[in-house]
């Protein structure tokens, strides 16, 4: 179940981060804006930032064998990612998130989607990895050996 669970949540940091990627080399002029929660960069930036990081995550899990280790870094980044979008609430900001790079809006899905599905593998990778984490400690509690 736990392996289960770190192919998904690799599949979705990677497909997530090649939307991005394509995006910003399909429509970098999309991007052209100042970030709303880091206005030192502009837009492009951190959406080829996030999609590194995306990537070197999905590397890491797939190159570890303690699979702690993988969902330490998925709670550390989803957790970053969470409080972008906090931030981004917080500040009310308007616009739509390019969390997804601009897919959603070639594919005509409502950016209202694209954001709840964003949110969803959010939580997903937070609960999961905290479900994982939680279940390995109770097992080292029990058999300290």
């Amino acid at each position: 179940m736990r392996t289960a669970f770190l192919i998904s949540v690799v599949f979705v940091f990677a497909l997530t981060a090649l939307m991005k990627f394509i995006s910003l080399a399909v429509n970098p002029s999309a991007y052209n804006y100042s970030d709303p929660i880091f206005p030192f960069l502009q837009q492009n930036v951190a959406t080829l930032f996030a999609a590194l990081l995306e990537t070197a995550i999905a590397t890491i899990i797939l190159a570890q064998r303690s699979s702690r280790i993988s969902e330490q870094c998925i709670l550390t980044l989803y957790g970053l990612f969470g409080l972008y979008r906090f931030g981004i609430w917080f500040l009310n900001y308007r616009k739509p998130c390019n969390c997804a790079g601009e897919i959603g809006a070639w594919l005509s899905i409502p950016d209202a989607v694209t954001a709840s599905a964003l949110i969803a593998f959010l939580l997903y990778g937070i609960a999961g990895s905290l479900y994982f984490l939680r279940k390995e400690k109770l097992n080292s509690i029990n058999d300290p050996s």
